[in-house]
């Protein structure tokens, strides 16, 4: 529902620990077979977070792009709709922990 995307471009091609030390100041990063998950640190039972991090070669650079998503569960809309009109603030937790997350990736120091 609340989701966004970053992109870091680096000239030469970043190693796996450049982009692992970074990553874990924003959320859990690991590396599998080249492909890197991110947990990011926001969650709780009103929202599920979610990050993709892929690396792509473009124009003689390397991209790092994050998207991530931070979504309501479904014991927030029950109880948005049990408690209709202020159960809807409980839609501003994901909302900031989104905010939140991307102002920490802008953040970081590559």
């Amino acid at each position: 529902m609340f989701s966004g995307i970053y992109t870091h471009s680096f000239r030469d091609e970043p190693t796996s620990e450049q982009i692992i030390n970074a990553l874990n100041k924003v959320g859990f990063c690991q590396e599998s077979h080249g492909n890197y998950s991110l947990i990011p640190f926001e969650s709780n039972f009103t929202f599920n977070s979610r990050a993709l991090v892929s690396i792509v070669e473009y124009e003689s650079e390397f991209l790092l792009q994050v998207q991530y998503s931070f979504s309501p569960t479904m014991i927030s809309w029950i109880l948005a709709l049990c408690f209709f009109p202020f159960g809807l603030l409980l839609f501003y937790l994901p909302l900031k922990a989104k905010e939140d997350f991307s102002d920490q990736l802008f953040l970081l120091k590559w």
